[in-house]
């Protein structure tokens, strides 16, 4: 391999690795933070909304009453306001533990 193809390849991976990083550390909303623990998608659609009241209540007590982030997303058809977290914010670990449906496979802490 010549360097010059060394060096495209080294920028390739360097780019890519970014870009995961990126993924990784943007906010995402309750649906896909429920995906990521492995939930199924019919237990997603059904409890998602109230485990993201429970969430909401959590970071509003963590945060001296303020709401979190917001972003528009797509729900059922319509374009609607849904709260958005930042990755590690311990709302989401307070509302998997406090929230009935899903605090028997939350966590210990």
């Amino acid at each position: 391999m010549s360097a010059a193809a060394a060096r495209r390849a080294r920028r390739r991976n360097a780019a890519a690795e970014l870009r995961n990083r990126r993924r990784m550390n943007r906010p995402h909303t309750v649906k896909p933070f429920l995906r990521s623990l492995g939930y199924e998608t019919a237990f997603v659609e059904r409890y998602a909304s109230p485990f993201g009241r429970h969430a909401a209540k959590a970071y509003r007590a963590a945060h001296d009453g303020r709401d979190p982030q917001t972003t528009r997303r797509r729900v059922n058809g319509k374009l609607r306001t849904v709260f958005q977290y930042q990755p590690g914010d311990p709302a989401l670990t307070i509302a998997l533990s406090t929230y009935k449906r899903t605090a028997e496979y939350a966590p210990a802490a």
